[in-house]
């Protein structure tokens, strides 16, 4: 190799390692971008953080469910209290009298962390029910269904509250209307509301009419074909 040859090739060379050098940079830099662009993202778009301990509970994920913020909704219901007294019926055994009594801590303990957790409002709420604190139990529904509007879970149990247990047919009759609504291919819903219309109210016309309801949004579903033929 003569010496031009070998400085032609010197040149070459250093000229392809300064190209490498300048990609790997131009790389470097746009993967850092990348990175800074995907965390903000994340934070922008994520609705809640849990802690790596919360993994172990028994939380619902809600998801794609506006706040009441995002939504441009004006907080009418209070936020109920974290201070309401709790008791289990006297009728249970005592292990399960302290299973239910830590459960409602755990979820007190979280709510007063970051009271935006739906899952621990309905833990909350079903515990109260249970106690037969049935005024704790709605009051936690009512907050939820303004907070969380989107999310068929506080209409359900308040529908199933009034109709079952504090025997108010006509606000019954509303939140299972509501639910529907909310979710209306919630099949139980049409069945529950025409069922309570049919048996309890006795207006079968009411009935029909919720059935047909279900068969126009759910076309063809068994169930609702068998309350249709049942009514």
């Amino acid at each position: 190799m003569t010496t031009t040859t070998q400085t032609r090739y010197a040149l070459g060379m250093g000229l392809i390692l300064l190209v490498v050098i300048v990609a790997i940079i131009f790389i470097t830099k746009r993967g850092t971008t990348d990175q800074s662009d995907t965390s903000a993202s994340g934070s922008t778009n994520q609705t809640s953080l849990t802690d790596a301990g919360d993994a172990q509970k028994p939380v619902a994920v809600v998801s794609n469910v506006a706040s009441s913020s995002d939504a441009g909704i004006t907080m009418t219901v209070p936020m109920p209290s974290l201070t309401r007294t709790y008791v289990p019926l006297s009728t249970l055994p005592q292990s399960v009298k302290d299973a239910d009594t830590k459960a409602v801590a755990d979820a007190i303990a979280q709510l007063k962390l970051d009271p935006n957790h739906l899952a621990y409002w309905m833990q909350l709420a079903v515990y109260r029910k249970g106690a037969g604190d049935y005024a704790g139990a709605e009051s936690i529904w009512l907050y939820a269904i303004e907070r969380w509007p989107k999310d068929p879970t506080a209409y359900n149990d308040l529908a199933d509250l009034y109709e079952n247990f504090l025997h108010d047919n006509a606000k019954a009759v509303v939140y299972w209307n509501k639910l529907i609504a909310v979710e209306p291919t919630n099949i139980m819903a049409y069945v529950n509301l025409s069922t309570l219309y049919s048996i309890t109210m006795h207006d079968a016309a009411a009935a029909k009419a919720t059935i047909e309801k279900g068969l126009k949004a759910n076309p063809q579903n068994s169930d609702l074909l068998n309350a249709q033929k049942a009514l």
